[in-house]
């Protein structure tokens, strides 16, 4: 009985592990955003007013996965197939920041979301993305609200609009482009 058991969990093995023996080519495309030239070196500031943290970054709702998402002209949300962010754009977004904030200079960047805060006295730079949509006719809608401080006591802050950045319907890779501008000019 137990040689009859064995040799079906010895069948079972084999013929499950020869199911899928014609590869099928994956033709995802995944983006990260951040930009991809030579980053400087970052040296930890002497003052440790410079050190700031980019605390996570408030999108809206219906971009908290990691699908590329865009808006037709009636208003309708429509997933480009096949086409994903590498992260979530939370992450993506806050990681993007931190370098263009630290190669525009005068900050250092000690953290950003999702690792935590290294201290409750280290400023953090909050951004709440009142409106971000990228529109199938190549426009791009986004309105941001920041502000830098510690906690609940804002230092500075303001309201961010880039005009006419604009990306081309089709090639997702002019979105990712559009959307690094937007963060390095926010930066």
């Amino acid at each position: 009985m137990k040689y009859h058991l064995l040799a079906v969990g010895l069948l079972s093995l084999l013929f499950t592990s020869c199911v899928n023996l014609d590869p099928v080519e994956d033709d995802l495309q995944m983006y990260a955003l951040g930009s991809v030239s030579d980053r400087p070196e970052t040296e930890f500031p002497d003052n440790a007013n410079n050190v700031i943290y980019i605390a996570r970054p408030d999108l809206p709702a219906y971009l908290s996965n990691n699908r590329m998402l865009i808006r037709s002209e009636d208003g309708e949300i429509r997933h480009l197939g096949g086409i994903r962010w590498v992260e979530p754009l939370e992450e993506g977004v806050a990681r993007a920041l931190s370098e263009y904030i630290s190669r525009a200079g005068g900050q250092f960047v000690a953290g950003y979301y999702p690792w935590p805060r290294l201290s409750n006295n280290t400023p953090m730079i909050r951004v709440r993305f009142s409106e971000l949509s990228f529109e199938d006719d190549g426009t791009i809608h986004v309105v941001a609200f920041w502000w830098e401080g510690r906690d609940e006591e804002p230092l500075k802050g303001g309201i961010f609009e880039p005009n006419d950045i604009t990306w081309t319907p089709g090639k997702p890779s002019t979105l990712v482009t559009a959307f690094n501008r937007i963060l390095e000019q926010m930066g």
